[in-house]
């Protein structure tokens, strides 16, 4: 009866250390996917950012060449 309690009483030792090995690979894993969110987080920021200072010189080129299209009919009309 003593060794049936003592192999028992083993048994969930080895049961919870097997438990806490999970947990504790849980939590790395879940850590490493924290970094990763935080490193594609800052990727997109740097994308979005990139992507609006390209629109912004888009825009700005646009402009400009409507503007020299203008001047360009205008020195034809005077001609």
């Amino acid at each position: 009866m003593v060794l049936n309690v003592e192999r028992e009483k083993n048994m969930i030792l080895e049961q919870q250390a097997q438990l806490q090995r999970e947990k504790e690979q849980d939590q790395m894993k879940l850590y490493a996917k924290l970094e990763k969110l935080d490193v594609l987080e800052k990727e997109c920021f740097r994308l979005t950012t990139t992507q609006k200072t390209a629109e912004d010189k888009i825009k700005h080129l646009e402009e400009k060449l409507k503007e020299e299209e203008h001047q360009r009919k205008l020195f034809q009309d005077k001609a």
